[in-house]
């Protein structure tokens, strides 16, 4: 066995390498890394763990110790949440000039680090998932007959505004964001889900599929400087064997990679499911 659960953030790292070096088929291997997983953020031995939840709790582990900078090693493992939080714990990350690692799973609001952070390493078999975002509902305002109503607008457009201040403060591109969107084939959407003010929060949608995983050169234009470590359908992954069927985590549907057949598709979100 590689992994103990008591071990830290550097076995967390010895952990990939010991299963590359005992050639652990794909399920094996799998089943190792969850194991590995957090689900609560926190301090251990002067290193950051961010994981579980995207929300506030996190944040407040995130301000408390990476509001200075100092290098910190970060360690990440998230589902996802707030994509505003997300971005006000890049920041954090970026002023810190942290040094994160990435392993488990990052979905949804968690791929804002894959993006956003430059000292970024992931580790094998971590799933990644991009999916829906602030950015990409803001972008199809123009598709729904109550664009113009700012209040209801108005939560998307600033999250979505801050979310791209981001992304000029670490001279990356956001517009991965939307790509995300657009190649989950969105055939319609179910109905508006609304906050109590009234103002829109998101979509229930239909689609395809649920997570997009850019190639590693598709997440490296986004970024500023290439990502570090494993990364899916990767050169690595091919020597390792691992297929899209393996990388699938049911109930997860991934699609790879970009298709000029379902670029534009996220469009028929304007159409109500029937």
């Amino acid at each position: 066995m590689c992994w103990s659960a008591s071990a830290s953030y550097l076995s967390l790292i010895a952990l990939g390498l010991c299963l590359i070096a005992t050639g652990l088929s794909p399920g094996a291997a799998q089943a190792q890394v969850a194991e590995a997983r957090c689900s609560k953020s926190g301090v251990q031995d002067g290193r950051v763990f961010l994981c579980g939840e995207i929300d506030e709790e996190m944040l407040a582990v995130a301000e408390m110790n990476l509001s200075l900078k100092g290098e910190t090693d970060v360690f990440v493992d998230s589902i996802g949440g707030s994509g505003y939080i997300a971005s006000k714990i890049s920041i954090l990350m970026m002023r810190n000039k942290s040094r994160v690692v990435i392993g488990g799973r990052c979905y949804s609001a968690c791929t804002q680090f894959l993006v956003f952070i430059d000292n970024v390493t992931v580790l094998p078999w971590t799933e990644i998932g991009f999916h829906h975002s602030a950015i990409a509902f803001d972008a199809l305002k123009g598709e729904f007959d109550d664009a113009a109503d700012p209040l209801v607008w108005s939560s998307v457009e600033a999250h979505s505004g801050y979310q791209r201040f981001v992304a000029r403060l670490t001279k990356t591109d956001p517009n991965i964001f939307v790509e995300a969107f657009d190649q989950l084939d969105v055939q319609c959407h179910e109905r508006k889900i609304l906050n109590d003010d009234n103002r829109l929060a998101g979509f229930k949608y239909r689609a395809t599929y649920k997570y997009w995983v850019p190639t590693r050169d598709q997440i490296n234009q986004a970024r500023r400087v290439p990502i570090r470590g494993w990364w899916p359908n990767s050169w690595l992954a091919a020597i390792m064997g691992i297929s899209k069927a393996t990388m699938s985590a049911d109930p997860y549907d991934f699609i790879y990679g970009s298709s000029s057949t379902r670029a534009g598709s996220s469009k028929r979100l304007r159409e109500p499911c029937g």
